[in-house]
This record gives C-alpha cells, sequence and structure tokens, in this order.
C-alpha cells in the first residue's frame, strides 16, 4: 500500500535524513539535510512530505517557505528542495505523486508561489505544473596574488551586514525578506562565520560586503550588497577579494542585472527556475499596487493566461466573467507570464510581447535576484 502524506513525527524526519543522505550521497552528507532543518527555528513537520510504501519511505520531499518580494508587494513562496526517491521504488511516480499533494497543500494554505531548482532536465517537474525561466550568471575571474587589506566581519557587524542587505534588496523582484532570525538560524545550518563576511568601511560603516564559502576546495561568492551610491566601494572589495588568498578558482557569481559587478563581464546561463502558481487570480490581485502604478491611464486590459483570466484597469484587477469590455487584449503563455513577471518583458522570447508598448509598461526589467544562499 502506498501512502503521500506528511510526516508525523522526529523519528520518521530522521529516516528523510537518512533517505537524503544516500540518495545525495557525493554531493550533501547526511548532517547537511539535518543541518539544514533541525537549525531553522521556522521549520514544521508540515513541510516534510513522503510517499511511504508498508513500512518503508520510498521518496521525500521538502517544502521551504519563504517571502519574496514583486516590487514593493509581498509574496509566499514555497521553495522546493531535497527531492528523493529510494532507488529500489523509482520510475513508479512517487516523487510527483508527492508534488501533486504539495502543490494542493500549498493551494489550501495561501502560498502565492512555487519555486524549484532542477538538475535533472525540466520534463520531470513540468509535468506537475512547474514552467522554466532561464537564470544567468556571471564569470569572474581569480587574480594574482597581492597583499591587501581585506577585511572580515566582527561580531558587531553583523547587524550593519543585515542593514545593508536589506537596503539593497528593498525593491528587488525575487530577492527573500529575511528577518534577523532568519539571518541567525541561515548562518547556523549553513555553518558560517564572521569569515564567511568580508566588508570594506568608511567611517565604521559598512559600505558593502560579499559572502562567500570555499567547499571542498572551490570558492563560490554568493552575495555581493552595498550603499545606494556605494558603487566604487563594491567594486573595490571584489577586487581585493579575487586577487586574495580566500579566492581559490575562477568563479560564477549571481547578480540582478544593474548591479555594478556587471560591467564588462561575461554573461552565461547558468541553471534553471521553475516556478509555478496557484491561483491566478488571488496573485494578480495581491499584486494590484504593482500594476496599479504601471498601468496606461487610458486603458482597460483583458490580460489571459492561457486558461485564467483578469481585466486590468488603473485602479483595480477585475475578475472577469462572461461579458466584459477592453481597449486591449494580451495573451500569455503560464512561462511567458514568470518570464515577464520575475525579469521583464526583455526576457521573454516572444517577440511580439517584447514590443508590445503595454507589456513593456506592465512588466519593466526586474533586475531581480535570489541570491545562492538562499537556495535550497
Amino acid at each position: 500500500m502506498v501512502t503521500i502524506r506528511q510526516i508525523r513525527d522526529k523519528e520518521e524526519l530522521e529516516k528523510c535524513y537518512d533517505l537524503w543522505g544516500q540518495v545525495f550521497q557525493g554531493n550533501e552528507t547526511r548532517d547537511f539535510f539535518a543541518n539544514r532543518l533541525n537549525k531553522d527555528s521556522s521549520y514544521k513537520l508540515t513541510t516534510t512530505w513522503i510517499a511511504k510504501v508498508d513500512n518503508d519511505i520510498a521518496s521525500s520531499v521538502q517544502i521551504f517557505p519563504y517571502e519574496m518580494r514583486i516590487g514593493k508587494e509581498k509574496l509566499l513562496v514555497g521553495g522546493i528542495g531535497s527531492v528523493a526517491t529510494n532507488r529500489l521504488y523509482r520510475g513508479k511516480g512517487y516523487a510527483q505523486e508527492i508534488l501533486h499533494a504539495q502543490n494542493l497543500w500549498m493551494h489550501q494554505n495561501k502560498y502565492d508561489l512555487s519555486l524549484l531548482f532542477s538538475g535533472i532536465g525540466t520534463k520531470f517537474y513540468e509535468e506537475v505544473g512547474y514552467k522554466k525561466v532561464k537564470n544567468v550568471a556571471y564569470q569572474a575571474k581569480k587574480l594574482p596574488k597581492i597583499e591587501s587589506d581585506l577585511l572580515f566581519a566582527k561580531d558587531d557587524d553583523m547587524e550593519m551586514i543585515q542593514k545593508v542587505y536589506q537596503e539593497y534588496n528593498r525593491e528587488k523582484t525575487n530577492s527573500c525578506i529575511r528577518s534577523s532570525q532568519y539571518w541567525k538560524d541561515q548562518i547556523a545550518w549553513r555553518g558560517e562565520t564572521k569569515e564567511n563576511f568580508c566588508v570594506i568601511k568608511e567611517d565604521r560603516e559598512i559600505k558593502a560586503y560579499l559572502r562567500f564559502e570555499n567547499k571542498k576546495g572551490k570558492t563560490s561568492v554568493l552575495e555581493a550588497c552595498y550603499l545606494p551610491g556605494a558603487e566604487m566601494y563594491m567594486t573595490k572589495l571584489f577586487h581585493q577579494f579575487c586577487a586574495s588568498a580566500y579566492c581559490l578558482n575562477d568563479f560564477t557569481i549571481m547578480l540582478p542585472n544593474d548591479h555594478i559587478l556587471t560591467q564588462n563581464r561575461e554573461k552565461i546561463e547558468e541553471g534553471t527556475h521553475m516556478w509555478r502558481f496557484f491561483d491566478f487570480q488571488n496573485l494578480m490581485h495581491k499584486l494590484e499596487p504593482v500594476f496599479n502604478e504601471r498601468m496606461p491611464n487610458d486603458k482597460k486590459i483583458v490580460f489571459r493566461c492561457e486558461e485564467d483570466c483578469v481585466v486590468l484597469n488603473r485602479n483595480k484587477v477585475e475578475v472577469t466573467g462572461h461579458n466584459y469590455d477592453y481597449d486591449e487584449r494580451i495573451l500569455v503563455t503560464k512561462k511567458e507570464f514568470f518570464e515577464l513577471l520575475t525579469q521583464g518583458y526583455q526576457a521573454t522570447e516572444n517577440q511580439k510581447l517584447r514590443n508590445n508598448s503595454i507589456i513593456q509598461k506592465l512588466f519593466p526589467p526586474q533586475n531581480g535576484i535570489l541570491w545562492q544562499s538562499d537556495f535550497f
């Protein structure tokens, strides 16, 4: 007998740790998964789901809830990670059944979106409603080593680093909204110290910071944030880091398009973000303040995303009935919708949409970012 459900107790959670450690052996250890949840004070058993075959946990998937920004608005997102199936039970569709059940649960619990990162291609997740959006990163080179005054964070710097993060990401689409507790938990489960943060200061104020890790002999820069007007400081800090002994290799770094470090740097496609929504009309209502600021004054627009439809007015988002009038009609696929929403009109491959003046106003370039430290 196969049962799809949430785990019920810590004993089942420990068995999930065992499964994840076995399946992801060589990439992450069992301890990694245990630390990730045990040191997260917001963790709830209801976010860990399993397919149980008789007494065996055949498959398990984890939901990582977080809040993100679209403009000034907040959305609740269910991050999907730790998708694993015991090799004895593969090919039976258990992980997809879990995802279907999780999507229904997230819908019922007022989640707005779900996001995952696929390392196994996209077809598996497209079959349960996820749509892919290309992600980009930028090339960075290890520089010849020089003696520099690379400065690491101190205990009393961490609060200031949080403020720099908050200021830089204030209206950055896709960015994770972090509380002080989130910061504390994240640093704990990632096993970080103050030496994972290098900073640059002026008059004791942190102007910019880098968050990095050296794991298995490989350097990754996870965040690069700076205060308004502090582009020069960010550039200097990044150069110091790349020329330091802490930079072990060339690397790629994910950045928003308007970041100072993107200038004169090669852009490459790296990874795939896969999105889905649960209630299109409710999502558009929630984003009403965003669209009100962007709407052309004199237009009434029917906006249709496959089978879902709303009417956009200057002052409100309306759910359409059988009868409605409009000035313009726009048709998009779900994939195109997520490209427009999370990146802006310039990101879609649909030339007709890219050249549409209304689409350009409704979905301007977003310069969005979800920093790698928030990945799941």
